[in-house]
């Protein structure tokens, strides 16, 4: 026997333990996989419509508060003439009195007089219209 052959008695104890070791087997639940595969598919897609909401939020609040200016081009017809622009003051706002069949008028009515004092309906005649009128 050579050198290289020989085996120290450790190195024969630590071979034999080695030999008498068996992987242990593997459980493979394939449930529990299906459901492991689908959640990360769905957590992708999630995040996905989450960043582009995100991104669409940001988009809209920007424009919301930084504002946009927009100059009105004024073009004279000489080199050297102004445009003067007139501009009247808008009419005070006068406040008419509600109609008579407003909401708030029936409920005035109904509140001082009692129901019976509401004024009559005023409905369209009805008039019968048959499938041989339409044609």
């Amino acid at each position: 026997m050579s050198e290289e052959d020989r085996i120290d008695p450790w190195q024969g104890e630590l071979e034999m333990a080695l030999k008498s070791i068996a992987p242990a087997s593997a459980k493979l639940d394939p449930v529990g996989a299906a459901f492991v595969a689908g959640s990360k598919t769905a957590r992708r897609k999630v995040h996905a419509w989450q960043s582009i909401s995100a991104v669409l939020l940001l988009a809209g609040s920007a424009g919301w508060v930084v504002p946009v200016y927009r100059t009105a081009a004024v073009h004279p017809t000489d080199a050297g003439s102004s445009v003067l622009v007139a501009q009247h003051a808008p009419e005070p706002f006068t406040a008419q009195p509600p109609a008579e069949q407003s909401v708030v008028m029936l409920r005035r009515v109904v509140e001082e007089k009692g129901i019976n004092a509401l004024p009559p309906e005023n409905l369209p005649d009805v008039q019968v219209i048959r499938a041989s009128d339409l044609f």
